[in-house]
């Protein structure tokens, strides 16, 4: 039924010149099914937020924010940079080394489950002081609770979709991200109906549990296709990859989230700190939405680009991916601003006044969005340590601007804070960019490496 939509959505002359060439067809093909893939988490994400919002009301729902916040935080250690690093290596050994591409991906696989269960047992025991202390709201310990078996199955679900994506298989993705968002929409909102936020938590919990029993299914059968076998017991001569990749991409990301947390934890100790942080996360929820394009581009291009040889064409599909990444950005924050209050409507009659910090915050999603395609440059060229130390200049941007303005603005100064930061971020990054890409252009496979003698 999917390809007779892709048929019916794209005319045949179309078609004819996507897949003209065979990088052509690859990115055509990934474009498409990540496109279905991104549709519909993102649309069942939005969906989803709008009826907990109703469910729950505002409070609650700031602090639902909040928890998210915290899971994203201990789910990044736990999910260790694993993903990405599945992707580009499976990307890059799957037709080469098909026996290196499986130890990584058993790598891969091992070090999720061992990461997860050490950041899961960490959020165990850090609850009651995040709650009592942190927070300064002991109703949420449990909760926080809650959040320990999310952090595992999303840093288990995290290494599996990178390895998926780096066998380009989209289309297996889209089909398990259409499964997953028809089982939890019903589960989270049942859930916070019958039993609040600890409700709708738990409701997720089983979403998560149904998307890696799907993904592992998958999974298999990819590498079985490719002739990959995941070889357990030599997975340790891999293991260079952690240091050299996995490590640099979590430490990047270390500064992002617990930066995001800290502020958001803030903002929370305001007064009326939740209401607040309602707005916030609504608006981040569009802010995600506006990143929609450009994510989904950067995700097709990631692997493609991964397995290509770091010359011209490399240079070539960079640039492109960052053009069209700030376009798709523009445009669909240029779609969405204009209906800010009727969106900010469906969530409730307490909402009205989030305008401004949804504005500000799809503003900083555009950015976002081609930032995320320097970002993948980087860590393809081997230049994740770089990635480091741009993400330590906007942490250090984030905590001073939401210091000096999260106590007089609330969530306005926040947002303010959020679009700074990432401009600097996108200034650092865009000169490491020209820095470290090949500049050189590819060589046509009839040119000769020796000039042709001259006639006489």
């Amino acid at each position: 039924m999917l390809d007779t939509i892709r048929n019916s959505c794209f005319p045949r002359a179309a078609l004819s010149a996507l897949t003209s060439s065979p990088l052509r067809r690859r990115f055509a093909q990934g474009t498409f099914w990540s496109l279905v893939n991104l549709i519909v988490r993102r649309g069942g994400g939005l969906v989803t937020s709008i009826f907990l919002a109703r469910i729950l009301g505002k409070d609650s729902f700031g602090k639902l924010g909040i928890i998210i916040s915290t899971i994203n935080l201990f789910s990044l250690v736990g999910s260790f940079g694993l993903g990405a690093t599945a992707t580009k290596y499976v990307a890059e050994y799957r037709q080469k080394h098909p026996e290196r591409a499986g130890r990584v991906l058993a790598l891969s696989s091992v070090v999720a489950w061992v990461t997860g269960l050490l950041s899961a047992s960490a959020i165990l025991i850090l609850a009651p002081y995040l709650a009592n202390h942190s927070l300064a709201k002991p109703e949420l310990l449990q909760a926080l609770r809650i959040c320990a078996p999310l952090v595992l199955l999303t840093a288990v679900n995290g290494a599996q979709t990178g390895a998926l994506s780096g066998f380009e298989s989209f289309k297996d993705l889209a089909v398990t991200g259409i499964f997953f968002t028809i089982a939890t929409l019903p589960l989270q909102a049942v859930g916070a109906w019958k039993w609040g936020i600890e409700g709708a938590l738990w409701g997720q919990v089983a979403g998560l549990v149904l998307n890696g029993l799907l993904n592992f299914r998958v999974l298999l059968r990819n590498a079985r296709d490719h002739r990959v076998v995941l070889s357990f017991s030599e997975w340790k001569a891999e293991r260079w990859v952690l240091w050299s990749f996995s490590f640099p991409t979590v430490l990047s990301g270390l500064l992002i989230l617990p930066v995001n947390w800290f502020c958001a934890a803030l903002l929370v100790r305001q007064p009326h700190g939740f209401a607040e942080m309602a707005g916030v996360t609504a608006g981040n929820q569009w802010r995600g939405l506006v990143a929609f394009l450009p994510a989904l581009l950067a995700t097709v291009c990631f692997p493609i680009a991964a397995s290509l040889p770091k010359d011209g064409r490399f240079r070539k599909i960079a640039l492109r991916g960052l053009a069209l990444n700030y376009g798709a950005g523009l445009a669909a924050c240029l779609l969405v601003v204009p209906f800010r209050s009727r969106i900010l409507a469906m969530y409730g009659p307490n909402f009205g006044s989030a305008g401004p910090v949804l504005v500000l915050l799809m503003l900083a999603g555009v950015l976002e969005g081609g930032n995320e395609i320097l970002f993948r440059a980087l860590l393809i060229l081997d230049k994740g340590w770089w990635r480091f130390i741009s993400n330590g200049l906007w942490g250090a941007v984030m905590l001073f601007l939401s210091w000096r303005w999260i106590p007089t603005r609330g969530a306005l100064g926040l947002a303010s804070a959020t679009v700074v930061a990432v401009v600097c971020h996108f200034l650092v990054q865009i000169v490491m960019f020209y820095r470290f890409l090949p500049r050189q252009r590819e060589t046509p496979v009839f040119q000769t490496q020796e000039p042709l003698p001259k006639l006489t």
